[in-house]
């Protein structure tokens, strides 16, 4: 994170109060009961992240609503990572973050906030789903690490 943003951080956060974390889509696929075949295996990971301001159904006060969508995959292949495989499966959700907005905002401030910490507010809700999903349909472990801001 560089300069600039850090300071558009800190003068977004105290202007925002978190409401709420929703789910709104949910989405489990895999090739087969088990593998298909042997070979080597990777995870990959997705994230994007939008977000809008709207008028609060509660009263005169505006939101920023913020979409974050996060997936993770496991491929199967003898090839390198990075190249293309079979994908064994794969999970996805996408979490709407409310936040109350209690102050101007510059659209870099609510940028930088959106892309961070609104993740980051999502994070474990999202490290709690694949963590279900994996015990449920009785998949190997997967290591969804704690946040660290990066885009990797």
């Amino acid at each position: 994170m560089t300069p600039e943003q850090k300071e558009n951080l800190k003068a977004a956060t105290p202007k925002l109060k978190i409401l709420d974390v929703v789910l709104v889509r949910s989405a489990f696929t895999r090739a087969t009961e088990e593998p298909t075949a042997p070979g080597k295996a990777w995870q990959q990971h997705k994230r994007g992240v939008q977000y809008g301001i709207t008028d609060s159904s509660e009263g005169n006060a505006r939101e920023l609503h913020v979409l974050v969508q996060l997936g993770t995959r496991v491929l199967l292949s003898e090839a390198a990572e990075g190249l293309e495989g079979v994908v064994q499966f794969e999970i996805e959700a996408d979490f709407v973050v409310r936040y109350q907005i209690a102050g101007g905002l510059d659209e870099s401030a609510l940028d930088v906030f959106a892309n961070f910490n609104s993740v980051h507010n999502v994070w474990p809700f999202w490290r709690q789903h694949v963590y279900d999903i994996v015990q449920r349909a009785r998949l190997p472990h997967l290591e969804i690490p704690l946040f660290s801001g990066s885009k990797s």
